[in-house]
């Protein structure tokens, strides 16, 4: 071999050496580069005051107060619960805070509503501020485990779900169910008058007479309590009947059959 032939191979030999030096050192740089490999929270932040200001910006009325923010189940998008006036909300900000979404996050597997867990997860209601002597009991007084429902007395899915309580109630008499008329005004336009003759008529009769479709008669009355608690609905981002709120506060949206019922009240005891 020639010496010139030599020199050249080690030329080679030296580009090459130089070409993965410069690959296998770049491989870290384009990792931390791509996004959130692992955990987002190292390397992105964002502040109360920033959401609220784009909320405010795209929210019509704006007023809006954030009460959480927190890494989505979606990698580059922050979710966030606010509320503006009595409703209560989650919504999602992508980390340059050029998209604002609203709507769920739907796993694909098993179609599970991740933002619907989320919100039943992070928003729990204060029972306390329902006014006292405002619903009607299924159960006795004495009941150790206590249980609320916001139902709509024209509701046919809260038919079935007080079926379900009924059942429960008698063979678990430790446990008593509060039910807090919240009529849904907007679906039918008979609910709201339907369910303050039930709240003045104060019986559960009159309740299972209204699900059956049976006229409902009763004075009028002192209507305070009502109205306090369709508000304290409202504020906690109720919007649909049946809504079961338990002793923890959290709150569980659409119908729930027994067992899982039991369950949850088992959790929630703990």
């Amino acid at each position: 071999m020639t010496t010139e032939n030599r020199r050249f191979l080690v030329r080679c030999l030296v580009d090459l050496l130089a070409m993965l030096f410069v690959t296998f050192t770049s491989i870290p740089n384009a990792m931390a580069n791509s996004g959130c490999s692992h955990d987002c929270a190292k390397c992105h932040r964002i502040t109360k005051d920033e959401v609220t200001k784009v909320l405010n910006a795209n929210t019509p009325g704006g007023n809006v107060k954030v009460m959480e923010i927190k890494m989505s189940p979606v990698k580059g998008v922050w979710e966030i619960v606010a509320r503006q006036g009595f409703k209560t909300g989650i919504f999602y900000l992508d980390f340059k805070k050029e998209h604002l979404i609203y709507g769920a996050i739907v796993g694909t597997r098993g179609e599970k509503n991740l933002t619907k867990a989320s919100f039943e997860k992070n928003t729990r209601l204060k029972v306390s501020e329902l006014k006292e002597g405002s619903t009607l009991l299924l159960g006795t007084k004495d009941a150790s485990i206590k249980l609320y429902i916001f139902s709509d007395p024209t509701c046919s899915h809260c038919a079935e779900q007080h079926k379900i309580l009924k059942q429960t109630v008698k063979e678990r008499p430790d446990i008593a169910v509060h039910i807090v008329l919240f009529p849904l005004k907007d679906i039918n336009p008979d609910s709201y008058s339907k369910a303050w003759t039930v709240y003045c008529a104060n019986s559960l009769k009159a309740l299972e007479d209204s699900y059956a479709g049976k006229k409902v008669t009763a004075s009028s009355c002192d209507l305070t309590g009502f109205s306090n608690n369709i508000a304290v609905g409202q504020k906690y981002g109720i919007t649909g009947t049946p809504t079961t709120v338990f002793a923890d506060g959290t709150i569980y949206f659409g119908n729930i059959d027994q067992k899982a019922l039991l369950a949850r009240l088992e959790e929630t005891k703990r």
